[in-house]
């Protein structure tokens, strides 16, 4: 990740925060857990660096630099990059086009080829890539269409010689293509699943990974030691993203694929969308609901519209357009039905009572804590137990009771 606009933005804050060598450390404080700061020297137009206590720890010479992260940060001249450490000490010298700074190493390079370094600014191998991916604690390098695998320490794990190195699962099974376009499961300690590569592998997703074995064959599941677990219809399966679900396609059907409990639901990839790991909304015959990982359908597909609120509510549109409140077991909260509802903030949700047309809010049992009383084009979410509603001519602040505190004009 380029780092250009930081200093940028840096540099916009910097100038706002000039001041003298002996300012104090609550004047000059950028970051004050940082124990350092950095200044704007007027004069030159650099960036220096000095302690809490306004000791120049670095003179101004920096057109560029990054807040400090894990002690390190980034620092530029004319383009060219390079990191310090909060004592000023030189980790990696301002010669690199790029430098990323990735948990605890440091990658850096030049004309699109890069390198890994640790934190002390050691170079930790000698691969070069043009693209990284970290997964798991290991790094999915590219070059030249090929990829391989290096782990934190530099330690070469694959060469970069497979046409595709998709994925690393938890328990190190990685699902890579050869030169050829064919597939198989290869361990972090080089050892292949499959004695044969196989026509297509997905990335194994909760335990488990769909094969196809031979053109015309249909999928199968395997587990992580190798053994089929599942035989299905389908003649496609990809992985959702979602440990354990499989989008999954068959002859006149698609939809979600669970293989531990060997179950599926006939809906659209694109009318799925994961709330947690445990609940998805899902439109089923152009009705919404919402199902748990085990198919099952814990709200009925019945409502016009759902979405997930927060604090484990549902907001569910009926026929009738109007919306009512729903738990995680698909239960009514309350009797109360909404114009609209928003999202919960210190407990309170803002909601459009559905014959006043005014803005009350609800606590977490659908019941009026502050009575729809407001006329409001646009209000914000509860901070400190405060909340500002602005109506057509006033900006309203009240409290957590519904009581005003004060006003002014509404001036957007």
């Amino acid at each position: 990740m380029s780092i250009k606009k930081t200093y940028v933005l840096l540099l916009l804050i910097a100038s706002l925060l000039i001041m003298n060598l002996n300012s104090t450390a609550e004047q000059i404080s950028f970051a004050p857990y940082d124990y350092v700061v950095w200044f704007l020297d007027e004069d030159n137009g650099k960036l220096g660096l000095k302690d809490m206590e306004g000791n120049v720890i670095i003179h101004p010479s920096f057109d560029g630099a990054s807040p400090f992260i894990n002690n390190l940060a980034v620092i530029e001249n004319d383009q060219l990059y390079g990191v310090i450490d909060k004592t000023g000490k030189v980790i990696l010298p301002i010669c690199f086009q790029q430098i990323d700074m990735i948990e605890s190493n440091i990658i850096a390079g030049n004309d699109g080829f890069f390198q890994l370094y640790s934190q002390n600014g050691v170079l930790l191998s000698d691969e070069e890539f043009e693209y990284y991916d970290k997964i798991n604690g290991y790094y999915i390098i590219s070059t030249g269409g090929v990829s391989g695998i290096i782990d934190s320490m530099g330690k070469t794990i694959l060469n970069q010689d497979w046409l595709r190195i998709r994925n690393i699962s938890e328990n190190g099974w990685i699902d890579v293509a050869d030169d050829e376009a064919m597939f198989n499961y290869l361990n972090i300690n080089g050892t292949l699943m499959f004695p044969e590569m196989l026509e297509y592998v997905t990335a194994f997703s909760g335990g488990y990974g769909g094969i196809l074995q031979f053109q015309n064959d249909n999928v199968c599941f395997v587990n992580e030691e190798g053994v089929i677990v599942r035989e299905t219809d389908f003649y496609k399966v990809d992985d959702t993203k979602i440990p354990g679900l499989f989008k999954a396609y068959g002859d006149g059907v698609q939809g979600i694929y669970n293989p531990q409990d060997d179950c599926f639901i006939n809906i659209p990839a694109d009318r799925f969308f994961a709330v947690s790991e445990e609940a998805y909304i899902v439109e089923i015959n152009k009705k919404w609901g919402v199902m748990d990982k085990h198919c099952s359908l814990f709200i009925p597909n019945i409502y016009m519209n759902i979405e997930y609120i927060n604090d484990g509510i549902f907001a569910a549109q009926k026929d009738t357009g109007l919306i009512i409140l729903l738990d995680q077991q698909g239960k009514q909260i309350s009797n109360l039905e909404f114009q609209a509802v928003y999202r919960f903030s210190e407990g309170l949700l803002g909601c459009i009572d559905q014959e006043s047309n005014l803005l009350g809010f609800v606590d977490a049992g659908g019941n009026w804590v502050i009575a729809p009383e407001f006329h409001s084009e646009y209000f914000t979410m509860f901070k400190n137990g405060v909340c500002d509603i602005h109506g057509k001519d006033r900006v309203y602040y009240i409290d957590n009771q519904g009581r005003i505190i004060s006003y002014s004009s509404n001036m957007y």
